[in-house]
């Protein structure tokens, strides 16, 4: 995971399709399940579930409809 994504756009672009060369944390998820992170302490599994409710966010959003766009907008302007 990136340290240097601010935005909600970030963390979806991250999410959905990896950034900087990387691969989509999603995909990591699907693929590997929580062994990816590095165990449950460590800075990346605790970095992953601050981010899990933005990224359910979103995927909620989708499912109702509504453009990753959108939500992302949405979610920026409750965060600021």
């Amino acid at each position: 995971m990136a340290i240097n994504v601010r935005s909600v756009k970030d963390m979806w672009i991250e999410y959905a399709h990896g950034i900087n060369g990387g691969p989509a944390i999603r995909t990591l998820e699907n693929q590997h399940g929580t062994a990816w992170r590095g165990g449950a302490r460590s800075a990346q599994s605790r970095k992953f579930q601050r981010q899990r409710a933005v990224y359910d966010a979103i995927e909620k959003g989708i499912e109702l409809g509504k453009s990753a766009e959108d939500c992302c907008h949405e979610l920026e302007q409750l965060r600021i």
